[in-house]
């Protein structure tokens, strides 16, 4: 009866849809044979047909989870699975013939490519995040420029300063936004600019300036307030200065603690041979080289 269903029912029509389908698929009966592999199983499998029907599923695929459903007659649907490089999702269903499970079939996708642009889309969408980040930080001003110093992007914290809105700036020439801005310079030269000071409306910033450049050609640059306002660069500065300050102290306290207060005039003798020395050692001191002192032991060479 089995060899009757497979060869008479599963009519030529019906094999010639399933060659012609995108999807693989593949039937096998109640044992396990491999009564049915289309043209796309064929690719994702890198087989052929020919060599593997009349043969049992575990010889093309070993524990395939086809067999299991042909056995239990339980369904599964959307299982993910790798197969080598390739990345799979297969619909496994019983074969029901006259209230009797005849076997099963399998209908999966090489969906490869589709997880690699998923994984490269959700990269590039935690690329985006972090980029709205840095541009929407409260605490500094950002303006992006194209090659003709028009106004590609700025963000919140800049039109507040400039007092306009997105929909006024973008697209306009830099020097409409803020006149004397120093931006088109810097397309020009290609020259990065840094801790520039920058009025606008009674207000004060220290900007830096730097190009934007694809395989060595400028076709752009940004503009970005180092600090929210003076207030916090003189704090800064303050802090900056005390600690060259702090450091110099505590150079000054290495030198006292590590320099001997004895000098050459401490070393008493006349005579040619210790002035030589005197003059060598002298000449010594001002090198960091290291020294290596000879002579025989006992005539103070340490």
């Amino acid at each position: 009866m089995g060899d009757a269903v497979w060869q008479g029912e599963f009519s030529e029509i019906f094999r010639k849809v399933m060659e012609s389908v995108h999807n693989g698929v593949i039937v096998i009966d109640i044992e396990g044979t491999i009564m049915f592999l289309n043209p796309a199983a064929e690719r994702i499998f890198n087989c052929q047909a020919e060599n593997f029907l009349g043969q049992h599923i575990f010889s093309l695929v070993p524990h395939c989870a086809l067999f299991a459903v042909a056995k239990s007659g339980v369904p599964v649907l959307s299982a993910k699975e790798k197969l080598g490089d390739k990345i799979l999702i297969a619909n496994r269903t019983p074969i029901v013939w006259q209230r009797k499970i005849i076997g099963a079939v399998s209908v999966f996708q090489d969906i490869t490519d589709l997880e690699n642009v998923f994984e490269e889309l959700h990269t590039t969408q935690k690329l985006k995040a972090t980029l709205e980040a840095v541009v929407d930080n409260p605490h500094e001003g950002l303006v992006a420029v194209d090659e003709h110093c028009h106004v590609i992007m700025m963000n919140q914290f800049y039109l507040d300063v400039v007092g306009r809105s997105l929909e006024e700036v973008m697209g306009k020439h830099i020097s409409e936004i803020t006149p004397g801005s120093q931006l088109p310079e810097t397309v020009r030269t290609g020259i990065p600019q840094f801790a520039e000071l920058w009025k606008v409306r009674d207000r004060e910033f220290i900007m830096m300036r730097v190009p934007i450049k694809n395989n060595g050609k400028i076709i752009g640059a940004i503009g970005k307030t180092l600090f929210k306002d003076m207030a916090i660069a003189k704090v800064f500065a303050k802090q900056l200065i005390q600690l060259e300050n702090d450091l110099e102290y505590y150079k000054e306290e290495f030198r006292r603690i590590h320099v001997s207060d004895c000098s050459f005039d401490d070393i008493i003798g006349v005579s040619a041979s210790l002035t030589k020395a005197k003059e060598l050692a002298a000449q010594a001191a001002n090198s960091p080289s290291t020294v290596l002192i000879t002579g025989e032991s006992g005539t103070g060479k340490g």
